[in-house]
């Protein structure tokens, strides 16, 4: 089948990007022929073994002037040889109205607005209206990445709403589907030279190496217990992800309890690190992707303080490698975690802390929730995941022709031009829709491999 996917950006970091990309990977490597639309992107997937095609469109922090440019590329979508649509941001939710090929809408979710303000309060106000009560009636279905999020959506969305979990996998190469799904590398910046970036080596070391070489790196006495998160860092910009909490809370714990040491990792400046020092916590900032294993294993056991998440990979991934986690019993979370036999689900600050303490002081505790996680993790797998999307996508086509809805490219007259736009076969190129040139990304410098580290690169 051949699928498009359209988003607003590709970025090595952000975890719908993230999602979007082993979703197309897997999609891929189960026969299907996949085209991934992007606005913009840092060409760390170039190398992916689906189609990535770049249209620009020129960012706009008003949501509403920004869905008008983007319909100049309406055309474009309709012309192109996909059977479906999969629409994953704005400002995009529209096009279901527009185009000719069924299309599924993607719901992350709708962040709480509480700290935000007000221009932005008002514009995720407009993202939900908008995306709830207008775009998503016009799907041929919508999925969701939790329950949570569905049950987000209106009563009567909810009906054609199906729910599909991430995989969590990915960071494991030892995983037997690992080289079957994710064959190419992700590109990471060459510091020799930052304009020709370098595939990213694949660890092959068992998890025991690189646990031991996590703590020998950072000082980790055996006796040391090493608490993890991952995600924004700075306590101000997303403030329902509970930063401030964890700055607040862990070095009371930390104060009393020896033992303990913290780890933060994700996206963040020097300030960011400056204030994680203070703290008395270690900053681990933008590090590439490919080391992330070696973080979850080297750590003894992971937190959050999210009030709000749609799914929260970092916590199911590290539970995939058997690390118990501590999270709020609010969104997503009874669905990712399963308390009390894989973590810690509390509902307040003093039981936030009391787990965090626990979790120190308990050994067997850890060992304990840690392998429930592990077990309860390897049930959520990208090739689930990609064999669930193949068949909501064969599901709706089939529905779309049935009810004899056009699948093929619109056929109709541009008010603009004058020119017929229809399927490509039928028009000479320049009666292809107008707008910017389409650039298939191929990997920067010809490097699409790289050599591995402790094994060789799939």
């Amino acid at each position: 089948m051949r699928i498009g996917i359209i988003t607003s950006w590709m970025r090595l970091g952000w975890g719908v990007d993230l999602t979007l990309h082993f979703t197309a990977s897997a999609l891929t490597a189960l026969g299907n022929e996949v085209r991934l639309y992007t606005a913009e992107h840092d060409g760390s997937f170039a190398a992916a073994p689906y189609t990535i095609v770049h249209r620009p469109l020129a960012a706009d922090a008003l949501f509403p002037r920004l869905e008008w440019r983007a319909r100049k590329h309406v055309r474009y979508f309709a012309d192109e040889p996909n059977d479906a649509y999969l629409i994953a941001t704005q400002p995009y939710f529209y096009y279901p109205w527009l185009l000719p090929q069924p299309t599924v809408n993607y719901e992350f979710g709708i962040v709480p607005t509480t700290g935000f303000p007000w221009s932005r309060k008002f514009m995720w106000s407009y993202m939900k209206a908008t995306q709830f009560y207008l775009y998503h009636p016009g799907a041929a279905a919508i999925v969701s990445n939790s329950d949570f999020t569905r049950r987000e959506l209106p009563s009567f969305l909810q009906t054609k709403t199906r729910t599909i979990y991430h995989g969590v996998e990915h960071y494991d190469p030892l995983h037997p589907d690992h080289d079957f799904l994710f064959p190419s590398p992700l590109l990471v910046p060459d510091p020799r030279n930052p304009r020709c970036p370098v595939a990213a080596p694949v660890d092959r070391r068992s998890n025991r190496e690189l646990r031991e070489e996590f703590r020998r790196e950072n000082d980790f006495a055996d006796s040391d217990v090493v608490g993890l998160y991952v995600g924004r860092i700075n306590p101000v910009a997303q403030p329902y992800k509970g930063v401030a909490e964890l700055f607040a809370t862990i070095p009371k714990v930390m104060k009393d309890e020896k033992r303990l040491k913290w780890v933060m990792v994700g996206l963040g400046g020097e300030a960011d690190a400056n204030m994680c020092r203070a703290a008395g916590m270690i900053p681990l900032l933008n590090l590439p992707d490919w080391q992330m294993r070696k973080i979850f294993v080297g750590c003894d056991f992971y937190a959050s303080a999210s009030k709000w998440e749609g799914f929260n990979l970092p916590i199911m991934e590290a539970q995939y490698f058997g690390r118990p986690v501590v999270a709020y019993n609010r969104a997503a979370h009874p669905e990712v975690v399963k308390a009390p036999t894989s973590g810690y689900l509390v509902n307040d600050a003093r039981e936030f802390e009391r787990a965090i303490r626990e979790l120190t002081a308990n050994e067997k505790a850890r060992a304990d929730l840690g392998r429930e996680g592990a077990r309860y993790a390897a049930g959520f797998t990208w090739r689930r995941c990609a064999t669930a999307f193949e068949e909501l996508f064969h599901d709706i086509v089939q529905g779309w022709e049935s009810a004899g809805r056009r699948t093929s490219v619109v056929n109709d007259i541009d008010e603009d031009s004058g020119r017929t736009y229809g399927p490509p076969h039928a028009h000479p190129d320049h009666c292809r829709s107008p707008g910017p040139d389409t650039r298939r990304l191929q990997p920067p410098c010809g490097n699409s491999r790289g050599p591995g580290v402790g094994g060789d690169q799939p």
